[in-house]
């Protein structure tokens, strides 16, 4: 069998050694458990950070709500002279009141 000679180390100080054609380099069993196991951790984290930013953008929607309907009831105030909607036994309910002004509040 033929073999090609190979060195990787400058002229000054090498040693050369000896690969074979029909041999070639290939990742070893170690190595690409190393990588598969990199990866996994990092799916690992990535997933447990898109919990925690799905999380914080629901809060943020849920402030908008409450924001926009205490602007609404706000509104509401002023238009009837500082009064709030009726409780629940008034025959119309506050939602019902309350909805007209909640598109006036967006901006």
């Amino acid at each position: 069998m033929e073999y090609v000679e190979r060195t990787l180390i400058p002229d000054c100080c090498r040693t050369p050694y000896k690969i074979y054609p029909s041999m070639r380099q290939a990742f070893t069993l170690i190595e690409l458990l190393v990588v598969v196991s990199i990866v996994a951790l990092l799916a690992a984290l990535s997933l447990s950070m898109v919990t925690v930013v799905r999380a914080m953008a629901h809060e943020g929607i849920c402030r908008s709500n409450l924001r926009q309907l205490g602007l609404a009831l706000e509104s509401y105030s002023q238009m009837n002279e500082g009064f709030w909607p009726p409780d629940q036994a008034a025959p119309v309910s506050w939602p019902n009141l309350v909805t007209p002004f909640l598109g006036a509040c967006r901006r």
